[in-house]
């Protein structure tokens, strides 16, 4: 997200852990995230990479969704375990998530690259991992070092690559005209 013009970005503390079907809506993580995290600003920059996300998901998951533990890392708004879960009950054990999301927060100035190791290491084996990131002018040289990561581990055999789809009406640029493209990344973990 971006602030509003002389507005700011509340940071979010937290991790959720949803359980749950595939593509029903959940409430927000806490009872304050509806205060932290407005979405007005979703809707103005047509901003779509939960949605994104959730459908790639949901064109290769094959388990029981109903069953499906998921750790929206870095969840800011939320929106993407809404659109993945439904039903939702804290908790589960480390590492042994089936779904593991980061959406939106894989850009420069916010979550390292360096995280995506341990996204694989709290995943089940034969779980999923789906990632994404803008492609604009500020955030190349972060996306080049994350896909160096990503490759890095798919050449070790720790996970296979299910889909790099690329986008490229992502969400509106916050400055100027058009649009800024984006990619929805989905991993499996080895078994």
């Amino acid at each position: 997200r971006r602030p509003a013009e002389g507005g700011s970005i509340p940071v979010a503390t937290h991790a959720r852990s949803s359980s749950g079907p595939c593509g029903g809506p959940t409430g927000p993580s806490d009872p304050t995230s509806d205060s932290l995290f407005p979405l007005q600003d979703v809707g103005v920059l047509e901003y779509q990479a939960p949605q994104l996300a959730a459908a790639c998901l949901a064109a290769a998951f094959q388990g029981s969704c109903e069953e499906a533990v998921v750790l929206d890392v870095a969840c800011g708004t939320g929106l993407a375990a809404q659109e993945v879960t439904a039903g939702r009950s804290e908790g589960g054990p480390l590492s042994h998530y089936d779904i593991v999301l980061i959406v939106g927060a894989l850009s420069e100035g916010q979550v390292p690259a360096g995280v995506v190791p341990e996204l694989l290491r709290v995943t089940k084996p034969g779980g999923w991992v789906c990632l994404t990131t803008r492609r604009d002018a500020g955030n190349l040289r972060y996306e080049a070092e994350l896909r160096r990561r990503l490759d890095e581990l798919e050449q070790q055999g720790a996970w296979e690559k299910v889909a790099a789809q690329e986008v490229g009406r992502w969400e509106k640029a916050a400055q100027g005209l058009g649009y800024i493209s984006g990619v929805v990344y989905l991993y499996r973990k080895a078994e």
